[in-house]
Formats: structure tokens, sequence, C-alpha cells
């Protein structure tokens, strides 16, 4: 057994991170936006250009579509169907429609996207504002069934560990669970002035300094100026990220234990997972590049300045269309009730005026120098100095995660709120899922949605003040709705990887068995990745802390522990309270955490949902009851890791 370590906070001239010698809710600088404090939509975005992202989505998910969109014939289909689709039903977008002027922009933008795909493998998808990627070509089809090979085995030696996600009637488990064994505060140890690797890990189990426990106060989180303080920060735990660095400039290498993968017994998984991390960092480097200091911005294809009413076919309204010349002229009404009625019959007779996409000039019609900045080159995708900044590598959480469905339980539903990965103290800037292994199970979609900045459509949309009607069929929205605003749905299935930034707020819909009368199963790779600007707690700073690993490290070749058969070791090891922790306590701590986290959840969902839709002021913070943002309500007691 290791030495008894010692204990307290870290010396001022030695190792300081974010809740280790740095208060845990520092937010440096320099940092990727974040969804509450600093980042939003600069508009709302037209139902109409709502509708452009989801056809082209929805191409982008068809076999041939790189070629199929060169050609004439396979266009020529594309746009009878979309054409003739009742768009507000298939995408669920309220007032949606498609014209031909959104069908040639879209054409032509799939026609860029194409030429990116045959050169990258990867697709931007709901690219509005903010940009997603997919790809289902970057992982190789040996790598995927090296990995389905590899989650066969983590499942038979994890059956043991209780990691089911609540709620799910145990259909969903996870195989790595960043969630189990995760930092704990004023339980977990961190070594005070050095770092730990993949090799020695094992031999420092239980040494270092207890993390201490963050004050109440660190639970509070500004959000943005002339706005009430959040609480929105964990003050139980942290997921521990392992260290990836690329000595030769692309290929990963993880430099630190992933939580809850022995190092030693799947050495070989760890080959697998530095594989996808590579193919991954373009993907994450398109993400973060578009938001961070809009490096690769998004264009915004639909411009609203010229929304509003006009007269059906583009008429001239009659000057008098309810025949009251002759009763103004006898005095029988005034000026202001003749022109009161007419307003009112005019009113009623316009239609919404909805705007188009303005089209780019062909590619024959372009003049010398002429540039789209927002257009993504391979080039910038693999320009990785945006990502990665002064850093020489990256902090990546990993979760293996596998649905089971039967006859029983034919359907799994994991995701049925809003909400963004982790929580603040993880520092997630962006997510990549990748489903690689399916069996007789359906689709998925994953929903997104973002906060917006507000306008005044009176100026800036030629809007009637209190024309809610207006509003509704151009935007979607009515008077006093939260301006927040649903971008899309990606659709998942086997083979596909998938990034986003996390500044959106996600929500899966339920996956359930193809053939109900026979079981399925999904298995979902997810790597969370770390701001490359922030720093947190990793693997490298907190040594192991499974209490069964460490018996093993200081156990005989028969599993005797000084002398004690393996039986009893077994036995003591469940009754383990302090660092490393037993199986028992671990599954403690984690439901403390999860209860915790999802307070955290709840408490960011009421941030962003505070700013209302104003038709005067357009995203006024909110109403009085946002007010209790500072109120702990429903997170764990203090004293319940103790």
């Amino acid at each position: 057994m290791p030495p008894p370590s010692t204990t307290g906070p870290p010396l001022n001239d030695r190792t300081k991170l974010l809740g280790f010698g740095i208060p845990v809710n520092t937010l440096p600088d320099d940092h990727f936006p974040v969804a509450y404090h600093d980042w939003q939509q600069i508009w709302p975005h037209t139902n109409r250009e709502r509708c452009m992202v989801a056809f082209m989505e929805e191409v982008t998910l068809k076999k041939d579509w790189p070629s199929e969109v060169f050609d004439d014939m396979a266009v020529a289909k594309l746009k009878a169907d979309i054409l003739a689709r009742d768009c507000e039903k298939s995408f669920k977008i309220t007032h949606g429609d498609f014209t031909e002027t959104m069908f040639q922009y879209c054409i032509t933008e799939l026609r860029e996207k194409a030429e990116l795909y045959q050169e990258t493998c990867i697709v931007p998808v709901l690219d509005i504002e903010v940009r997603l990627a997919r790809s289902d070509r970057v992982i190789q089809q040996d790598l995927q069934q090296s990995l389905q090979e590899a989650a066969k085995i983590l499942e038979s030696t994890n059956a043991h560990i209780q990691n089911s996600t609540p709620g799910t009637k145990d259909t969903a488990v996870n195989i790595i669970d960043p969630s189990l064994y995760a930092l704990s505060y004023g339980r977990s140890k961190a070594l005070p002035d050095e770092e730990i690797n993949l090799q020695n890990c094992l031999k420092y189990i239980g040494k270092g300094h207890l993390v201490p426990k963050p004050p109440r106060s660190s639970r509070i989180a500004e959000v943005d100026i002339d706005e009430p303080p959040a609480m929105v920060y964990s003050l139980k735990s942290q997921w521990l990220p392992c260290n990836v660095q690329f000595p030769d400039g692309i290929n990963a290498k993880i430099t630190s234990h992933v939580n809850n993968l022995h190092p030693r017994d799947h050495a070989d998984v760890y080959s697998l997972l530095e594989k996808v991390i590579t193919k991954t960092m373009p993907i994450w480097n398109l993400v973060y590049s578009t938001v961070y200091e809009s490096t690769i911005p998004c264009s915004m294809r639909i411009y609203c300045s010229e929304a509003g009413r006009t007269f059906p076919n583009g008429e001239t309204p009659p000057w008098d269309p309810l025949g009251l010349k002759d009763d103004l002229y006898n005095g029988v009404i005034d000026d202001n009730e003749w022109q009161r009625r007419t307003d009112e019959w005019l009113h009623a007779q316009t239609i919404i005026d909805r705007p188009e996409p303005e089209l780019k000039p062909r590619p024959e019609d372009r003049h010398d120098g002429w540039e789209d900045r927002c257009q993504v080159t391979s080039e910038a995708i693999a320009d990785r100095r945006t990502l990665l900044g002064g850093s020489d590598g990256i902090q990546v959480i990993i979760k293996l995660s596998a649905w089971y469905l039967t006859p029983e339980n034919p359907i799994c539903n994991t995701e049925n709120e809003w909400a963004l990965d982790g929580v603040p103290n993880d520092h997630i800037c962006a997510t990549a899922v990748y489903i690689f292994d399916d069996h007789n199970v359906t689709d998925t979609k994953i929903s997104f949605r973002s906060r917006f900045q507000g306008l005044c459509f009176e100026e800036d949309c030629q809007v009637e003040p209190g024309d809610t009607r207006a509003v509704e069929e151009i935007f979607g929205f009515t008077h006093r709705d939260p301006s927040i605003q649903e971008i899309g749905s990606v659709t998942m299935r086997e083979g596909l990887l998938l990034a986003y930034p996390n500044i959106l707020q996600h929500m899966g819909s339920s996956t359930q068995l193809k053939d109900p009368t026979k079981p399925g199963h999904r298995k979902i790779l997810t790597l969370y990745l770390v701001d490359p600007r922030v720093k947190v707690l990793s693997t490298a700073n907190v040594p192991p802390q499974q209490a069964d690993w460490c018996a093993r490290e200081f156990s005989d070749e028969a599993g005797q522990f000084n002398g004690l058969p393996k039986e009893v070791v077994d036995m003591v090891l469940d009754e383990v309270i302090g660092c490393p922790f037993s199986k028992k306590e671990a599954g403690r701590l984690k439901d403390v955490a999860a209860r915790d986290r999802i307070c955290a959840s709840k408490q960011i969902t009421k941030v962003l949902t505070s700013y209302r839709v104003d038709l005067g002021v357009f995203s006024e913070f909110g109403d009085s009851e946002t007010e209790s943002n500072i109120e702990e309500t429903g997170f764990p007691s203090d004293d319940e890791s103790d």
C-alpha cells in the first residue's frame, strides 16, 4: 500500500489550476464563448433560412449526394420534391415554405459543400451563425470494426460497475463513464508539483493533496452586464479529461490515463482512441474556428431589411377600397375615421413580404478578386492554430455508452430536456459524437437551439409596431416568447460522426426498435473537447482513484494483499471510504454529483430562456422571476459528499 499522503492546499509556487489554487468559477479573459455569458446569435434567423438548412441537412444524408447535386435530372427531382412539400409539417418549422429562389441558393451551396466533402470527407450542417459538421468517411471501416470489438471486451470486463443512466430502465449504460470516479471536491487528491503520465500513473494511486471544497460563492457565475448572477457551477465534481499531445503535429498521443479505462489492461483501446481523436481534429477545428473570433465565419443567407407587408401580386392598393368617399365629403365621417377604416381593410388584405435569399454570382460571372470569405476551404480546416492557440495539446473527456433495447423495453430516451454538455466546471467547448455500432434500432435526431441578440423590428425589418403576425410568419416568434431559437436537427445513425459547439443547447429524440419482436442496440463514442485556452485538472494531476486498481498494484500474483485472500480483499475494498474510492463509494459520489449537475443545468436553461421577445425592444432581459437565479433550489446539501 502506498505511504500516507499529505493533505492541504497547494503551495503558492506549485501547480495552480481551476479548483486547485484558483477559484473554480474563474473564467480566463481568453476563452471560447460561453452560452450563458458571452454568446448569442447576432440576429434571429428567418423561418425560410431554417427550412433551407433543414433541406440541405436532409440532402447530405443521401448516399450519392456529392454527385447528385451536379446531375441535372437528380436536381430537377429534388426541386420538384421540395417545392411540393409541406415544409411546416416536414421540418416542423412554423410558417415554413420553400421557393425557387431558395432552392437555387441551396443547390449552389450544396455544390460548394460537395467539393469540400470530396477534399476533406466533412460536410458542414445547420450552419446558421455557428457550424456543426458531420462525416460518414473520416473514420474508416477497419477502425469502426476495431471499436466494435473493443466495446464487446470492455462490456464484459465492466459489467459489474454500477453505471446505468438514471431513469432509463437500464437501457442506457456507460461503459466508460466520466461521471464515475470523477474529480470530487473535498475528496479527490491532486499532485501539487508534478504531472503523471500513462506509464507511471498507477504508482501514484492515493498520493497527492486533497482538492478543497469550493465555497458556496463559487457556484455563482457572472452572466451579462446588468443581469443577476446565475448559480451554474457545480460544487461537487468535475469530469476528468485525459491530456493529448501531437508529437508529429498531426497524430494524437494520449499522455495521461482515460478515466475508468485501465492503462495496462486496455492499452489497445488507447491506440484506437488516439486514431479517432486524430480523425476528429479537423472537424473540431472547423466547429471551434467558426465561433472563436469568427475565424471562419458563417454568411447570412436571408437579410430582413425589407421584410414587412405588401399588397397581393405587388398591386397598388386602391385609394378608397370601402367606398367611403361620399360619407367623407358629406361630413358623415371625418378624415381620421376614414383613415382608420381604410387602414384596417388594407391591413387585413395585405400579405407578409417574406424575404428571399440573395443569390451568389455564378462561378462564370465572378469577377477577378471576388471572394466569399465565409466559404470553408480544406486549407482552413487543416489550420489548427486557432483551435490550439498557444497550447501544444488538448484535453479530452471520453465517454463510451451503449443502449440496449428489448421487446420489453423497446424505447430509449436519454435526453428529454434541453441542455449543454457538462457543467461550467468542465469547460467543454465542443463535442464529437460517433455512432459506431447499430443493430435493429431507428435513427436518432439531435435538435439544437441558440439564444439570439435583439433587434428593433420597426427600424431594421420595416415591421409596424405590434405587428405580431409579420414577426410570427417571418421568424416564428410571438410577443414575449423566450428569445431562443431552434436551429434545426441532425439525423444520426451508424457510421456518422457529428461535432458541434457547446454554446448550443441540444436534445436528442428517442430511439426504438425497428423490429419490436427482436432486441437491438446502439453504441456511441462521445469525445468532449475542453477549451484549449482553459486548462483544467486532468488525469495528469489526479492519480487513478479506483481502490480495486490500487489493490491489484500492491497484491501478489494470487491476488493476495498482505497475506489476505482475494475474497477478503474484495470485501474490504467495498467498505473503503477515503481516496482511492471503493466501487460502492464511487457510485454514491456519482449519484450526489449527478443531482448537483442536473440542478446546475436547469439553472443554465433558466438563464437562457429569461430573455423575451418584445416588438419594441427585442431580447430584453426578463421578468422579475429571473431574479431567483441566485437561489439554491434542488442542489444537494454540502455534506452529502462527505
